[in-house]
């Protein structure tokens, strides 16, 4: 190590940092580790003067000494921008390998150095990058299984293990000496690293991390997870940790899965495991040793979960036995570690291995250890931090994201309460307590809670709950905020809160019923309470207490991932390694997963075989519309059209199409008139391979259109199976409804009653088609006489026309004669050809068909009364395309039988929402296809597009936008670098507004900071909403207008200006327009975006140049920003302010509904009207209204 230097620190980095540098001097590397060991905040100030890069890593080889190895740790492990030294490191994968392996030397001897630890998790968070992969792969191979004695036991848990073992072996006997060196170091260095560990007197923290994060991986724990386990680890470091630094090894070492398999264990399987290794031990102790005691104890489950009581059924057998117990059980007391095998050791060895995982049998609800327990220890392991690469479950990770959350909520809610705290104001005097303030989030009770106790039901535990009733006066509260009171429902939780002058109480309750009482228009709360609270004086309460909508939607978050975190495997096996961050994406998604040639209709989605050019192999055999083979290069050959509709082939294992021809459907579709891009085309085709796909596109690039052909060609070419898709808002799923309802696609939504009486219409067009017929007969009275009609007749008729033309020619004249159903609207077109006529009739005859396939799907509807269940009916058994929002899944909790999700706004939609929506599904191996609609230029971290897309899932990129504004395109350089391709651009001006995106400046005083890092500011919220009044003066529609803001504060103040200029007002309607956040932007458009930026000292939020992106990526044709022009003119904002900054211009005379408003951006405008201010422009919005008002 270093000793104390000689020289100053200046005089260290003058041998790299000089004109000349000097040589090479290792003492100068024994100083300078002196000063990163002992003098740590130097640290920047050496790393910024190119310590690394120009001394240490540029002088390092195979010869150097410890402390120059020691040195360069010290600098990534510590360094702010360990990331990036990284990186550049390991450009030079030669000495990075070099590094490695003197760093695992330095390790295998017992060196005590943290940051050499710390290197090693910095490359296991890292094991994304191929070359670390690539060095780190030998630590975690079966071959460190050379260290165990009881290998070949292991080796007939799986069929080829000791073969991939001996495979190992060969190649580390056949290695040259320098590369066995190093195998030999990879081998043995997990083994070394936990017996050093656990031997500590004191368990070092990190080292804990380290080897949690390595088994918290299911890639990296396969075999170190078994090392563990036969070294005996939990028994090792029992008593030397903390007890919820203990419950969190346990967690990860037990948890239930097969750490050869991956496979997860089934509570019954864990079941039978426990309890037949317990009757092993029973057996043994009782036959052998003539020991009863476990045997004859009558309780198997507190044996299973009480080690204190599991223990002292040893006690009547001494230390000599006890070892011979454990040699008869193949436990080795005999060892070469530093442990001394006495009689507490061996009894802790013996519960860890006989009830190892009895918590998951014994309490199904066992999730990780409570964090705030963890966090308070000495040992400070949070279980969220071990998230980095990946995880052993979806179990697990909704586990984990639930501890995380819990943290969030904790210190959200501690800020809330102390708020309500402050505004109440509570005077706690000697004889009484006087409260003088308010709050809206908590009422006064009436009376005393009212007590009842319950059945031990509540929170799905075995404790007896307690029924409380709650009476609250709503005297003197205003009308707003009884209705925010009244959006409590069942299921929503509250808190009983109790003010004395000796103690101040807070407990937790459901809300079961609420009704209303007579007094002072109170209301009467029914809640629940856990038992456990049953002491805590219940005639103390006095007050109850909601929470605000923030802190709701937190808890919703938790109770979700506990809820999934005890489900079954909830995705298909194609797709569940990828989402734990460890799956190959190529084996996900597209022919990969396709077992045999598949066949796909395209109907018009494709109108010339050129626009398949980039999804084919080079040469195809292709067949024309005249039904002759021939051979095509794709890449020349540009003459060949064939006629609508295609089908294409794909072979097994290949993502090219292999052959093409044209096609007559039997189930033709609608011929969509749409001209559909390459990319569009591309998007549609892999959308209906099996597997993962996901749609990537902006603003106006066609991503509704693109579903809407998806979901036509999905019921053509695969009419038996059932779609559902989720939208992550309302607002999403109805603009998606409007677009689905434009089309023939029939769909079901959770507020949609199916039409029942349609049937009977249904029956009653075949009664008229008997007729039509001269088919005698009653055909109408239920479905049933229906079917028998079309099985008796119908099908009959049209097979033998199939055959008639067969047999007597494919001609129009024999189409003509030999057409059963006359009364169908077809008509032969004697200017078209026999196919295109065939195509007609086949059509007129499908739609036939269709009105029996709606009265068979019908018939169970008619004997349902209930409309909620013939919602449920139609959405579980019935329909064929499903939509719903998230919300919608959360609070039905259904289960449906379906084979494709499609997800809209995935970037948006995190990945505990996306398992959500996943568990709808009853059986996950039933999925064909899940595909996912997103942008990637917005995207949330935590959302499921963001996982695919970092685990190198092939986005399908949407790269021309429709109807798009280029003037945008200007404020913003592409955040992703994503060139995209513009037709039909709006070039239409917004009427009675010069600019269609513009800089306004707001003069003010300023904002006004309410709570931490949240402000107001009133000039803007006055001037934004002025701006909306002049939009509705101009008869733009409330709907096509939204604001946005950085700040909940600001948010609110929008909304209450809006509600105090325009609400009492009836020229603006009832319709309000929305206010959202930043964070709210998700799946939302709009036509104009009304934005206040807030601040005016700092630039806030607007420093990330991404938060610019997301409100572009909403916005369709005009954009208008508020702020001060001094503080944002080098923001983002620049090119804006630059070009049209300043004062609001309008152009008089112009209307919104006016047809013949036809400027456009580029027309002059002589005469337009500058706003000066905010009172200038508040006088004009009054002169308006007054008129209007006269009007």
């Amino acid at each position: 190590m270093g000793s104390k230097p000689t020289s100053s620190l200046a005089s260290l980095i003058s041998n790299w940092k000089s004109n000349k540098p000097r040589k090479y001097k290792s003492e100068v590397i024994d100083d300078v580790l002196y000063v990163l060991q002992h003098q740590q905040d130097k640290l920047k100030e050496l790393t910024s003067s190119g310590f690394l890069d120009k001394y240490a890593w540029a002088n390092f080889d195979k010869d150097v000494s410890n402390n120059h190895v020691i040195a360069i740790v010290y600098v990534l492990a510590l360094s702010e921008d360990s990331q990036l030294l990284l990186d550049r490191l390991t450009q030079d994968a030669t000495k990075f390998q070099e590094l490695f392996y003197r760093v695992l030397s330095l390790l295998n001897e017992a060196s005590k150095d943290e940051q050499l630890v710390r290197f090693m998790l910095l490359l296991v968070n890292n094991m994304k990058q191929k070359m670390i992969k690539k060095l780190l792969a030998p630590l975690f191979s079966i071959f460190i299984w050379n260290n165990l004695n009881s290998k070949e036991t292991l080796f007939t848990k799986g069929d080829g293990l000791e073969s991939m073992f001996l495979t190992k072996l060969k190649v580390y006997n056949d290695s040259e000496p320098s590369v066995k060196e190093n195998n030999y170091l990879a081998m043995r260095w997990f083994y070394n690293f936990a017996i050093n560990t656990m031997t500590e007197d004191a368990i070092p923290e990190l080292n804990l991390k380290l080897i949690f994060e390595i088994i918290s991986y299911l890639p990296t724990r396969r075999f170190t997870n078994t090392i563990l386990k036969e070294l005996d680890f939990l028994a090792s470091i029992y008593g030397k940790v903390s007890e919820p630094i203990f419950n969190l090894a346990e967690y990860f070492i037990c948890y239930p899965l097969d750490d050869i398999t991956g496979e997860i264990r089934s509570y019954d399987q864990l079941r039978v495991d426990v309890e037949s290794r317990l009757l092993k031990l029973q057996k043994i102790t009782s036959s052998e040793f003539e020991l009863s005691t476990l045997i004859d104890y009558p309780n198997t489950e507190e044996l299973l979960t009480k080690k204190e009581l599991f223990t002292t059924c040893f006690d009547s057998i001494d230390t000599d036995q006890l070892k011979a117990l454990c040699q008869r059980l193949d436990i080795n007391t005999v060892s070469s570690l530093n442990i001394t095998f006495d009689r507490k050791y061996i009894l802790n060895i013996l519960w860890f291995r006989y009830n190892s995982g009895s918590n998951n049998v014994i309490n199904k609800d066992e999730i990780l250890p409570d964090y705030q327990a963890v966090t308070k220890s000495n040992n400070k392991i949070d279980p969220t931090m071990l998230q980095t690469i990946g995880y052993l479950s979806t179990s697990d990770f909704c586990q984990r994201l639930m501890v995380e959350k819990k943290q969030l909520f904790d210190g959200s809610f501690d800020l809330f309460l102390h708020n309500i705290i402050n505004r109440l104001k509570i005077h706690k005097q000697e004889k009484e307590v006087k409260i003088t303030g308010s709050s809206k989030f908590c009422i006064q009770l009436a009376q005393e809670p009212i007590i009842h106790e319950t059945e031990p039901e509540l929170f799905g535990n075995r404790n007896q709950g307690l029924t409380c009733e709650v009476i609250l006066e709503f005297k003197g509260v205003s009308h707003t905020i009884q209705a925010e009171w009244d959006t409590l429902k069942k299921g929503s939780i509250v808190f009983l809160v109790g003010i004395s002058q000796k103690i101040d109480m807070l407990v937790p309750a459901i809300v079961d019923k609420v009704s209303t009482t007579s007094k002072n228009r109170g209301r009467s709360y029914i809640v629940k309470v856990d038992a456990k609270y049953k002491t805590e004086g219940f005639e103390n309460f006095n007050f109850i207490l909601r929470m605000n909508q923030d802190l709701s939607e937190e808890i919703k978050l938790i109770s979700l991932a506990s809820h999934l975190s005890r489900s079954k495997e909830i995705l298909p096996l194609w797709i569940v390694d990828l989402f734990l961050r460890f799956g190959k994406p190529s084996a996900s998604f597209g022919s990969n997963l396709i077992e045999k040639p598949l066949r796909l209709k395209l109907g018009s989605v494709v109108k010339d075989i050129n626009q398949l050019d980039h999804l084919c192999n080079d040469s195809l055999e292709t067949k024309s519309s005249d039904n002759k083979r021939r051979k095509t290069n794709t890449t020349t050959d540009k003459l060949l059209s064939l006629k609508f509709p295609f089908t294409i082939e794909f072979e097994a294992g290949s993502n090219l199409i292999t052959s093409r021809n044209a096609y007559t459907p039997y189930y033709p579709l609608k011929q969509d008139k749409i001209e559909y891009t390459k990319n569009q085309i591309a998007s549609v085709v892999y959308g209906l391979l099996p597997g993962l796909t996901m749609i990537d596109g902006p603003i106006n690039s066609g991503k509704q259109t693109v579903l809407t052909q998806l979901i036509s060609l999905l019921l053509d070419n695969f009419n038996t199976e059932r779609t559902v898709i989720v939208t992550r808002s309302n607002k999403s799923k109805e603009s998606l409804l409007s677009k689905l309802s434009s089309t023939d696609i029939s769909f079901a939504t959770l507020d949609s009653v199916p039409n029942s009486s349609l049937q009977f219409e249904l029956l009653a067009e075949v009664q008229q088609l008997a007729t039509d017929l001269n088919i005698e007969g009653t055909f109408d009275n239920n479905s049933k006489s229906a079917i028998f009609f079309y099985k008796k007749y119908i099908a009959p008729l049209w097979s033998n026309f199939l055959t008639e033309m067969e047999n007597k020619g494919k001609t129009i004249e024999n189409l003509t004669a030999c057409f059963p159903f006359k009364s169908l609207k077809f008509s032969v077109d004697k200017d078209s050809n026999f196919q295109t006529n065939m195509h007609s009739a086949i059509q007129a005859y499908d739609l036939l068909l269709e009105r029996f396939r709606k009265i068979q799907m019908l018939e169970k509807l008619t004997v349902i009364q209930n409309e909620d269940e013939m919602i449920k009916y139609n959405i579980e058994k019935v329909a064929k395309v499903i939509v719903l929002t998230l919300d919608e899944i959360l609070g039905n909790k259904l289960t449906l039988n379906f084979d494709n999700l499609i997800i809209f706004d995935a970037s948006h939609v995190s990945a505990l929402d996306f398992l959500q929506a996943c568990s709808t599904q009853s059986d996950s191996e039933r999925y064909k296809r899940i595909v996912l609609f997103g942008n990637s230029k917005v995207f949330d971290n935590d959302s499921i597009w963001s996982i695919f897309s970092k685990q190198q899932v092939p986005l399908n990129r949407l790269d021309c936008q429709f109807q798009h504004r280029p003037e945008f395109d200007e404020l913003l350089e592409s955040v992703d670098g994503i060139e995209m391709q513009n037709e039909h651009n709006q070039v239409l001006a917004n009427p009675g507004l010069l600019n269609v995106c513009q800089f306004i400046n707001v003069e003010g005083n300023g904002e006004i900071e309410n709570l931490p890092d949240n402000y107001q500011n009133v000039e803007e919220a006055e001037f934004v909403v002025c701006l909306y009044m002049y939009l509705r003066f101009l008869d733009y529609e409330t709907k096509n207008i939204a604001f946005v803001t950085p700040y909940k504060t600001q948010q609110l103040l929008i909304k209450e200006v809006i509600d105090t200029r325009c609400s009492q007002l009836d020229i603006f309607g009832a319709e309000v327009p929305d206010v959202l956040l930043l964070s709210e932007l998700d799946g939302f458009k709009y036509d104009y975006i009304l934005v206040s930026l807030v601040n005016t000292k700092k630039l806030g939020p607007w420093t990330e140049p991404h938060n610019l992106e997301r409100v572009l990526q909403i916005c369709n044709r005009g954009l208008y920003i508020f702020g001060q022009e001094s503080v944002y003119k080098n923001s983002v904002f620049s090119k804006l302010i630059i070009a049209n900054g300043g004062k609001l211009q309008l152009v008089i005379g112009e209307m919104y509904s006016n047809l013949d408003c036809n400027r456009t951006v580029n027309d002059q405008v002589d005469q337009f009207y500058d706003m000066e201010s905010l009172e200038h422009f508040g006088d004009y919005i009054y002169q308006m209204l007054e008129k209007r008002m006269k009007s």
